[in-house]
């Protein structure tokens, strides 16, 4: 008999797939454009790699990076946008995110919710103005209510319930199986989440589609490779996913995480470029900048990761720990052997 909590928690996901398909994008941005008019799949997986770092930069939890991404593809879902607004919407969807995550969580920085301290930290080509006006824009285009209590359901949040309902079925599985299931780490598979929604290919998927998929991937690492359908086949049933549907997706999600995992380092056109402004005095005093280039330390991660170390001092050493790309020059994809970091680039202005 299936106690208080677990229909607590069925009662949740059946809710959460209700509102699914209201908050599902459906991107159909082209691969490349002959006239640079259009938003490519490229450019808009670079804007999601730049609002990863900056939910690193400023510490913050990881559903506002997923309400920001869904944010931000629902309105490239129903807008034709250039290339040069991209930018302001990537980081007006991600101030639109901080203002859903703040009423939850009111201790979040305040510096995270100022639009001109996140124009200057990304760098993007915009106004704190333009983020204000354009935030306005994606919140009437979406319908969202911006004094509302609800956010939209995302992945991050079924892949937390999808693991709490598996899990409470432990104590009538065998002996390997049940161990697989409780060592399952709901918070690990959304650190890893993350670095499949950044990708517009995993956007296509059903948000319970791409959690179940993920977590049924994680239970046969820990299966060593057992047959483990028979434990997500309720989940499935009940998400009402179809079998071919989910094979694709399942392949999908393995390629994605198979990519994340191997040597390479983000591709080039994920990385951010920063630049950093000097006057002629303070340029006189820096070394070349040929001098500045260094190959940086490999990041280790691991499904135990339990994110970025903390010094003596009580200071965070490595902030970017869970980010695990090559963003703000500073994020480093766990590899085997490290890319070295891109020179910086300095404009001098004139002396102070």
């Amino acid at each position: 008999m299936a106690s208080g909590g677990t229909e607590s928690t069925w009662g949740r996901l059946e809710e959460a797939l209700i509102l699914e398909s209201k908050y599902q994008p459906s991107l159909q941005l082209p691969i490349t454009t002959e006239n640079g008019s259009e938003v490519t799949m490229g450019m808009r997986d670079g804007s999601a790699q730049v609002l990863r770092c900056l939910k690193v930069w400023y510490e913050l939890p990881p559903d506002v990076l997923f309400i920001a991404l869904n944010i931000m593809d629902r309105f490239l879902s129903r807008m034709r946008a250039r290339p040069k607004h991209l930018s302001c919407i990537a980081i007006s969807s991600f101030h639109l995110a901080v203002e859903y995550a703040a009423r939850e969580q009111p201790q979040l920085a305040a510096a995270a919710r100022s639009p001109a301290d996140l124009v200057n930290i990304s760098q993007a080509k915009c106004s704190a103005g333009d983020v204000v006006r354009m935030s306005r824009i994606i919140a009437d285009k979406l319908g969202c209510d911006r004094g509302a209590a609800t956010r939209p359901v995302t992945a991050a949040d079924l892949v937390r319930m999808l693991t709490a309902l598996l899990r409470r079925t432990a104590d009538r599985l065998p002996a390997p199986l049940a161990e697989a299931v409780r060592a399952v780490d709901a918070e690990a598979l959304v650190r890893r989440l993350e670095s499949l929604v950044c990708t517009g290919a995993a956007s296509a998927a059903r948000s319970c589609e791409l959690a179940l998929a993920l977590l049924a991937g994680r239970l046969h690492e820990l299966c060593d490779g057992q047959e483990t359908a028979v434990l997500v086949q309720d989940l499935q049933h009940f998400c009402r996913i179809q079998d071919a549907s989910f094979i694709k997706t399942r392949e999908l999600v393995s390629q994605l995480v198979a990519n994340y995992n191997s040597a390479g380092c983000t591709p080039q056109r994920a990385r951010q470029r920063l630049m950093w402004r000097l006057s002629n005095r303070t340029l006189k005093q820096l070394r070349p900048t040929t001098r500045l280039r260094s190959v940086l330390p490999t990041i280790e991660e691991s499904w135990d990761s339990a994110g970025p170390t903390v010094t003596s001092r009580g200071s965070r050493r490595h902030r970017w720990t869970a980010c695990g790309t090559d963003c703000n020059q500073a994020c480093v994809r766990p590899a085997a052997s490290a890319a070295p970091a891109p020179a910086a680039v300095f404009t001098a202005l004139p002396e102070d």
